[in-house]
């Protein structure tokens, strides 16, 4: 499907001074309106890019994309594009396994890498996916797992016509997890941030620490006080986090 080159990415405080660039990925279902505060309350030095998906927000009527390999191919020539200053990636659950591949994806000799991965309460490309189809669940079946796993912000829960916009769009991005294939056992050669929630029952400290092999470089973990959306919950903690990763990438 041919699409908008500039669809993809959203620059909602356009900052032509910094010094890097912070593209952030969004967590199933989730939209780049989800970083929209992240672009005003970051330091000076980081401009944030989101990255928006088909299926969702402004692209609602685009038909969203079905494997995670077709939609990381999609993606690098417009990275390549913002690729005029060192760069980074951020993402939220689905968004940091799309993080992960991306980087992959860039590393190769020839394609300017990124210069750091951070990946927010997401399990390992390695990790055990769910056993059941959870994309080909009913909207009543799918809205109960949901009310069970706190697997999505709750004013969206607790919303129906929030539920309504939202769920084509999650159950598209379920379809992403359960047909991904870790393909070459790869880890990156980048720098590897992992953070998550405390109380986080769905993606553990055990399940963030795995992610500790999958880099060559250096790997470092921290947890926030919250659950699964955690950063819902207290921004200021985690961001300045964000920041101190973004900071040493230029000190790099």
């Amino acid at each position: 499907m041919q699409r908008n080159a500039g669809s993809y990415l959203l620059t909602f405080d356009r900052r032509p001074a910094a010094r890097m660039r912070l593209f952030c990925f969004p967590h199933a279902g989730g939209s780049a309106t989800a970083y929209r505060t992240w672009a005003k309350s970051i330091a000076a030095d980081v401009e944030v890019c989101a990255v928006a998906l088909p299926g969702r927000g402004a692209r609602s009527r685009e038909a969203p994309v079905r494997r995670l390999s077709d939609l990381v191919g999609e993606l690098v020539p417009r990275i390549l594009e913002r690729a005029d200053r060192p760069y980074a990636f951020f993402g939220h659950s689905l968004g940091g396994l799309i993080a992960f591949e991306l980087a992959r994806a860039l590393e190769p000799a020839g394609l300017a890498g990124c210069s750091k991965v951070i990946v927010s309460a997401s399990p390992a490309p390695d990790q055990p996916r769910p056993s059941r189809v959870l994309s080909e669940l009913s909207d009543e079946e799918l809205l109960r797992w949901l009310q069970r796993t706190g697997g999505v912000p709750r004013p969206i829960v607790e919303s129906r016509e929030a539920l309504a916009a939202f769920l084509p769009a999650f159950r598209a991005d379920l379809g992403l997890i359960e047909t991904y294939q870790i393909g070459e056992a790869r880890a990156l050669r980048v720098p590897l941030a992992v953070m998550g929630g405390a109380s986080d029952t769905l993606v553990t400290r055990t399940v963030l620490s795995s992610w500790k092999r999958w880099t060559t470089g250096m790997f470092s973990l921290r947890l926030f006080s919250g659950g699964h959306f955690y950063m819902g919950e207290s921004l200021e903690a985690p961001l300045a986090f964000v920041e101190q990763a973004c900071a040493a990438c230029l000190r790099d």
